[in-house]
């Protein structure tokens, strides 16, 4: 504890003596998520790392404490999990109860995990915002793969990059005999089915609006159709993965509506791991 506290003096501008108040509020925090209060001092260095003012700093706390106790996990582990969600998509301290509630909820009605699905996330979070891909979907996408392949989640997170990657590079387009010009290999592969990979601008769709427009088609495309597809786009080591989310498409929609309606979650869930030996 007076570790944990000392770092937090190094890094933060609080004197010693304010420093010393914030055992008020961790003791607080501990009774009020059920987390070991030199596990709350540990996560607000974290925090407190990250520049974040005092009240933000308890905030996250709070937040990243009941994720941990919901998802069985140490409050440190939480602590990059929600810290890599709310960054990539830069939504803020306020938005990570959001996150929270999102995860909870997906994970209660799917067959991924909350760890799975945090840590399949935090691998790429980042580049799926860039890529035009809401959180709901994305977390969509991913509960998806992990439920039907049940391969690593690290495995699933490290394929979305690969894929994400593969639909956004930009290179030298070579021109067709029509006279058009593609950018990559994979809007030449979408072409084929009649999926756009640009808009009318010339600039790169959001990769969820290319999704939904191929997903629904996949299921009439013929099988090697699918292979070429999922080769292309996905890459060889990475197709089967890709294949199985666009076989459960309807899947990933009915995820990422509950990921849409999950505000409230965490805290229900919380009240239910609260209401136990180990917590009391």
């Amino acid at each position: 504890m007076d570790s944990a506290l000392t770092e937090i003096s190094v890094v933060s501008d609080l004197s010693r003596k304010q420093v010393q108040g914030l055992t008020t509020d961790f003791i607080k925090l501990s009774k009020q998520t059920g987390m070991a209060i030199d596990d709350i001092a540990q996560a607000s260095v974290i925090f407190f790392q990250q520049g974040l003012g005092k009240d933000e700093v308890l905030e996250m706390t709070e937040v990243t404490a009941q994720f941990a106790k919901v998802a069985g996990t140490s409050v440190e582990d939480a602590a990059d999990k929600l810290t890599a969600a709310v960054n990539g998509y830069q939504i803020g301290v306020q938005g990570a109860m959001d996150v929270a509630d999102k995860f909870n909820a997906v994970a209660a009605k799917s067959a991924a995990s909350i760890n799975e699905l945090s840590t399949a996330f935090e691998k790429g979070a980042s580049m799926a915002n860039q890529a035009g891909i809401s959180m709901d979907n994305y977390l969509g996408y991913l509960a998806t793969m992990v439920e039907v392949t049940r391969e690593a989640p690290e495995n699933i997170g490290t394929s979305m990059k690969t894929i994400m990657a593969r639909f956004q590079q930009i290179k030298e387009g070579g021109t067709t005999e029509d006279g058009d010009t593609d950018v990559n290999a994979v809007e030449t592969a979408l072409k084929s089915v009649g999926v756009a990979l640009r808009d009318s601008n010339n600039q790169l769709r959001d990769l969820e609006d290319v999704l939904a427009e191929l997903g629904p088609k996949w299921q009439s495309l013929d099988r090697n159709t699918q292979a070429y597809l999922g080769t292309v786009i996905a890459g060889t080591r990475q197709q089967s993965r890709f294949i199985s989310l666009m076989q459960n498409w309807d899947r990933a929609l009915e995820l990422s509506a509950i990921s849409q309606d999950s505000a409230g979650m965490q805290t229900l869930m919380h009240a239910k791991a609260m209401d136990s030996l180990d917590a009391a």
